[in-house]
């Protein structure tokens, strides 16, 4: 952890931008990861551009139904709500449009 905490500029943008794999298999380890990366070091977070970094990729990554890894990625959505900063409601309800597109999208 330690070596982390002292890369943290270098290392955040590269977990908590991982929404941007579309390979459903690497997903576990991709939530797990981003999962505890959040837990362990909160302050990775400001470390990112959410505008630019984090938000589009995650909302892509709603929009594409995970990417085909719902049943796994649908149960950590819960989770990384409660890990990023606080949010206005504008962020509520795009992460909430995007993930019910990508709902949509699978169910049609």
């Amino acid at each position: 952890p330690d070596i982390l905490r002292e890369n943290l500029k270098t290392v955040s943008p590269l977990i908590l931008g991982g929404f941007s794999e579309k390979d459903p298999s690497t997903h576990v380890d991709l939530w797990q990861g981003l999962l505890k990366f959040g837990q362990t070091f909160p302050e990775g977070w400001t470390q990112v551009n959410m505008e630019k970094q984090v938000l589009p990729r995650l909302y892509s990554f709603l929009r594409a139904n995970c990417y085909g890894s719902e049943q796994t990625s649908y149960p950590s959505l819960l989770p990384l709500l409660t890990l990023l900063p606080a949010r206005d409601v504008g962020f509520y309800r795009n992460f909430f449009t995007n993930l019910w597109k990508g709902y949509q999208n699978e169910n049609a």
